[in-house]
This record gives structure tokens, sequence and C-alpha cells, in this order.
């Protein structure tokens, strides 16, 4: 989830370079975002949620998705190129998961994956299908991304 357009679209194209199979699900809004699980929703592996976003910032959507319950059993990683430290914390305490840079980078997407509790990455033969673990969400976990 990202207000900006380009930002969404770089986004998609990193994770598809990253061979991720997954249906990727863009939204410009924290409203939209909202809606999608206010609705009959398939639950999604990973939502990457931009922080600094009007009306309805990375942070309202956080709280509002820790209010359903969602954060516990979806991860959700905030993203930001000017996030500041009291952003960055109150993102953590409505459940973040982690934090990352923008703009987003291949390798940066691979680590995240590689290293987020709750995730299961499955080798294919056209690339990777990342599920959703709660039972793992404890443990940590290493997996070596091929080319």
């Amino acid at each position: 989830m990202d207000d900006t357009q380009s930002d969404l679209i770089l986004t998609e194209r990193i994770l598809r370079s990253c061979k991720i199979l997954n249906p990727i699900l863009t939204f410009q809004s924290g409203r939209k975002l909202l809606e999608y699980f206010s609705g009959d929703f398939a639950p999604p592996a990973l939502v990457l949620t931009d922080m600094l976003m009007e009306p309805m910032s990375g942070n309202d959507v956080l709280r509002a998705m820790r209010t359903k319950g969602l954060v516990d059993s979806i991860p959700f990683v905030m993203v930001s190129g000017l996030a500041d430290f009291k952003t960055i914390q109150e993102g953590y305490q409505n459940g973040a998961r982690t934090f990352i840079i923008k703009p987003l980078k291949q390798e940066d997407i691979l680590h995240l994956l590689s290293k987020i509790k709750g995730l299961e990455i499955h080798r294919t033969e056209d690339g990777y299908v990342i599920d959703r673990n709660i039972s793992d969400a404890g443990d940590q976990k290493t997996l070596e991304f091929g080319s």
C-alpha cells in the first residue's frame, strides 16, 4: 500500500524480479486496504505499507488491523523513505513486524522475506510462493534464494 502510484508499480516490479509468484494486490490508500480487509478476503502472505500517507497514515492502518486482530496472523512491514524514529516506534507498537527503507531494492526484499518470522517460502520450478505459518512465527529461519 502506497499513496504514490509510481512506488506501487516499482514495488510490484521488484517483487516480480524476485520471482515471487503470489498474487500482488496494490492499494493507493489506507481506506482501500481497509475495504479489502472488511470484505470476504483471501489473507495475504505479507502486507507492505507506506508509513507517511494522507489522510490515513500507515500507523492508522496498523491500528485498524490490530483492532481486527490481523497483525498477529499477517506480517505487516513498514515502508518509508522519510519515517522518523517516532513513526517507526509507533508502527512497532501497532503490530508491524519490521521496517524497510525506500527506494526498495531486490536484495532488500530477498533479505526481508528470508528473515521475517511466520513466513514459509516454497521454491517452485518458476519461482517462489510465500505462505504464512502462524505456528512458526516464533522461530528464526534462513532461506537462500537462487537466481
